[in-house]
């Protein structure tokens, strides 16, 4: 698998991702940290990342791995 690590210099508080095709792999919530590491343990090549920060704000992000 691959290791994926997503860091802030705000607190993140919810991460998901998901695949392509709607299947979602990870739901974390009150994360309260500046960075967050997963596993991406399927063959898939695209996922969606949403990370909501502990101020409000919400990011999207659609990512390639190979």
């Amino acid at each position: 698998g691959k290791k994926i690590t997503i860091q802030s210099k705000q607190n993140i508080k919810t991460v998901m991702v998901w695949t392509s095709n709607g299947h979602r792999m990870i739901e974390e919530k009150e994360i309260n940290s500046g960075t967050f590491t997963f596993n991406i343990t399927i063959p898939e090549k695209i996922f969606y990342i949403r990370v909501d920060m502990a101020d409000g704000k919400m990011f999207t992000k659609k990512i390639g791995i190979q």
